[in-house]
């Protein structure tokens, strides 16, 4: 049997998990200027039209809609 180094494999794996780590962090950078993005629209909007529970009940569909995207 022919000993093989493995070393090029485990740099390849240790690449990919670093390409998927950048990946994920574009990705929840992303979200968060979404979710700022949505925040922002939802105060310009015009509060005295809003009644109290409406109020909490779009913050609540915008902090859901950030989590499940």
């Amino acid at each position: 049997m022919k000993k093989t180094n493995n070393k090029g494999g485990e740099d390849k794996i240790e690449e990919e998990k670093r390409e998927e780590s950048e990946i994920q962090y574009i990705w929840k950078e992303d979200k968060i200027q979404e979710f700022q993005g949505n925040l922002i629209q939802l105060w310009k909007m015009e509060w005295s039209a809003l009644k109290p529970g409406e109020k909490m009940g779009k913050l609540n569909e915008i902090i859901t809609a950030a989590g499940t995207k």
